[in-house]
C-alpha cells in the first residue's frame, strides 16, 4: 500500500540533503546499485537489526552514566564540594529547572490570558516562562498556575591540562 503522501513525489522536489551528507549518501548508494531487490532487503534488515542492538547498548550506557553522575553528585554534596578536578577533568554540577504540568486546566486558562495568540504551549515555551519566573534578577514573578518544577542536576566536564 503506498504512503498517504506518495502522490506528492511527482509534484514537488525531494528534500535536499546537507551537502556533505548528500555526497556521502550518493557514494553509499552507488555501492548498492548493482544489488538485486532481495539482496537489498536482506542487507537493510541486517543493518536495522544491528542498529537496534547499538541503540539498546547506547540506552544502557546512558543509564549507567546517569547512575554514576548521580552518585558522584551525592558524594560531592556529602563532602561539601562545589567542583572537583579528577581523572583529567573538572567536574562542576549544573542545575536546571524542568517544569511539569500539575493542572492542565489551570495552565490552559493562564495561557489563554497571557498568550492568547498561541494555539498551543510547547514545552520549550513553558520552560522559558518557568526560567523567567525563577530568575532572581527578574523580580517577583510567579509560576503559572498548574505548573510544578523539578530540578535536574547534571555535570559539566571540562578537560584539564
Amino acid at each position: 500500500m503506498p504512503s498517504k503522501w506518495a502522490f506528492l513525489k511527482t509534484k514537488f522536489p525531494a528534500l535536499p540533503a546537507d551537502p556533505s551528507y548528500g555526497d556521502a549518501l550518493d557514494a553509499a548508494a552507488a555501492r548498492y546499485r548493482s544489488q538485486d531487490l532481495a539482496s537489498l532487503a536482506h542487507l537493510c534488515n541486517d543493518l536495522e537489526t544491528k542498529l537496534a542492538e547499538y541503540e539498546s547498548h547506547i540506552r544502557e550506557m546512558k543509564l549507567e552514566i546517569e547512575a554514576i553522575t548521580r552518585v558522584l553528585g551525592d558524594k560531592m554534596d556529602d563532602a561539601g564540594l562545589e567542583s572537583v578536578v579528577m581523572a583529567g577533568y573538572r567536574w562542576s554540577p549544573t542545575y536546571e529547572p524542568h517544569p511539569h504540568v500539575t493542572d492542565r486546566l489551570a495552565l490552559r486558562t493562564w495561557a489563554d490570558t497571557h498568550m492568547p495568540d498561541n494555539l498551543a504551549l510547547p514545552w520549550q515555551t513553558l520552560r522559558s516562562v518557568v526560567r523567567e519566573a525563577l530568575d532572581p534578577q527578574a523580580g517577583d514573578f510567579e509560576l503559572p498556575p498548574g505548573v510544578g518544577v523539578y530540578v535536574k542536576r547534571s555535570f559539566r566536564r571540562t578537560r584539564q591540562s
